[in-house]
């Protein structure tokens, strides 16, 4: 079986030598897997070589690699790509070739969500095959997350084909107060209001009967976002073109507070994210399992902050065997900012040598938005 190289870094990501190389591939690496369409774009304002990345710190960032977050390597790439690590998410470039032999379903466990940026569908409507892996990727488990893309149809190539509306070279893009919030989901725990700032450019009219429509457009009050279920998995589809905006003109707070919390929610889709609001008591359990071959003496939760900056750390004593696994409960006073939430965890030895290295652990998510829950 073909393995990708940047599982390769699963381990040797936690040196600074890898770290720089992480933060190169930032600085434009990464590239598209072939030209945009017509070097067309969905705002007109900046052109395609204009491409400038707003920097970021890592100081006191923490961000695991024991899932990845796969970017398809086609339209604009880049962009989606510096975005996702914005949110110190680990990437891995998914190419066709791989998607259409099925590499990408032998490797979901590491890649449970892949990004399919704006453009990223370009030329694809009519690939049955393309159609059938990709349905596949989901069926067997993995979210996708989709962004605008050129003409409605070509979102016809998601799976379950029921999808399709209006491209961005068939509406006219909106930004201030563009979209509003139709339906509650933890992915708009950052969210501040109903109504959001984003770059958007057209709009569905057709979705699957067990959609759930998340985002519609303020003019015409058409979903500009919908999320369903397929097989196992789940797709996020929107007109939204928050990736290209991070490289061309800036994503609003608003995007990057909604990219972020998506991600968080894609990771694990079906496990309940707990809601509070500021000032409320947090009291989640966290899952931790030993995965290596020794035995270890304590626990170490994190917690980090939607942004993923380091909050708080506690070590607590709980001797775990190879393959066991604990519930440790975990409290805190609920602050801002808003968004999802993470206790992540790793394993320490009785000398207080990590011998597990930090993994994803449980969510909560902080929020203004209970009165509208249902």
């Amino acid at each position: 079986m073909k393995k990708r190289k940047i599982r390769n870094l699963t381990l040797c990501l936690l040196t600074s030598v890898i770290f720089i190389m992480f933060l190169s591939i930032s600085q434009g690496q990464v590239k598209a897997g072939k030209e945009v369409p017509d070097n067309d774009h969905p705002d007109e304002t900046y052109g395609i070589s204009d491409e400038v990345f707003p920097p970021f710190s890592g100081e006191n960032k923490h961000f695991t690699v024991d899932k990845y977050v796969g970017v398809f390597n086609e339209g604009f790439s880049n962009s989606a790509s510096e975005m996702v690590l914005r949110n110190w998410n680990a990437i891995g470039l998914v190419s066709i070739e791989e998607l259409v032999n099925g590499i990408i379903v032998e490797d979901l466990k590491y890649y449970p969500v892949m990004i399919i940026p704006t453009a990223g569908l370009h030329g694809l409507d009519n690939s049955s095959t393309f159609r059938q892996k990709l349905g596949d990727y989901v069926s067997a488990g993995g979210t996708v997350i989709v962004f605008a893309q050129q003409h409605g149809y070509e979102f016809n190539s998601l799976p379950g084909g029921e999808v399709s509306g209006y491209g961005w070279k068939e509406d006219q893009s909106s930004l201030t107060n563009a979209v509003y919030i139709d339906t509650y989901h933890p992915m708009f725990a950052g969210q501040g209001n109903a109504i959001l700032d984003a770059g958007v450019d057209g709009y569905f009219t057709d979705w699957p009967s067990n959609a759930t429509v998340l985002l519609r457009r303020t003019k015409n009050g058409m979903p500009a976002m919908v999320a369903y279920p397929y097989g196992s998995g789940w797709v996020v589809a929107s007109t939204l073109y928050s990736d290209y905006s991070y490289g061309h003109g800036g994503t609003t707070k608003d995007e990057l507070s909604l990219v972020r919390d998506l991600i968080s929610w894609a990771k694990d889709p079906d496990r309940e994210i707990n809601e509070y609001k500021p000032g409320e008591m947090v009291s989640i359990n966290v899952p931790v399992t030993n995965h290596i071959d020794s035995p270890s003496n304590s626990i170490v939760l994190t917690l980090l902050d939607p942004n993923r900056n380091v909050i708080d750390t506690t070590e607590v004593v709980h001797p775990l065997n190879p393959g066991e696994s604990a519930e440790i409960t975990f409290n805190y006073l609920a602050s801002l900012p808003l968004g999802i939430w993470w206790v992540n965890y790793s394993l320490q030895d009785e000398s207080g040598n990590t011998v597990q290295y930090e993994t994803d652990g449980e969510r909560f998510q902080i929020s203004y938005h209970h009165w509208e829950r249902r």
